[in-house]
């Protein structure tokens, strides 16, 4: 018996469930880093569904997300 194929997960780059729009969405731990950018998986709780966080090494220079206090 073959097992079908997995689909990727759905991807946003809101932070906000991309299904019924809940906020309150929870990070399962996977973080996978390019030299494009950062995708994080992540699960809505209240409609169960898994997607890709994505988060663009451009907006992240652009917004200048170094510690506090560094040079």
């Amino acid at each position: 018996m073959d097992t079908p194929p997995l689909l990727p997960l759905p991807e946003t780059r809101d932070r906000r469930c991309p299904y019924c729009g809940n906020r309150a969405v929870v990070g399962l731990g996977h973080v996978t880093a390019s030299a494009t950018g950062i995708r994080c998986d992540y699960r809505c709780p209240s409609c169960s569904t898994e997607f890709v966080l994505l988060f663009s090494m451009r907006l992240m220079i652009e917004t200048d997300w170094s510690a506090p206090g560094s040079p």
